[in-house]
């Protein structure tokens, strides 16, 4: 997982370049999927930190309203 600071840069950039509903998208396809072996796993925890992520970027409410509304 990135460092603080690096985290910082990449929700600012994701805020500057992507709507909310692309946001929510992502996030929910950034489901686990169960990624094998040791690799397989920490992508499986890089994947789900990156989704927690971009749900705390837009709230769960939001996030919820707006799979919603995408028919996600």
């Amino acid at each position: 997982m990135p460092r603080n600071d690096d985290a910082h840069a990449i929700t600012d950039a994701i805020k500057e370049c992507l709507s909310p509903h692309a946001v929510a998208l992502i996030a929910a396809k950034l489901q686990p999927a169960y990624g094998k072996g040791e690799v397989g796993q920490q992508a499986e925890r890089e994947s789900a930190w990156f989704g927690d992520q971009l749900v705390g970027l837009l709230g769960q409410r939001e996030f919820n309203e707006l799979c919603e509304e995408l028919g996600l």
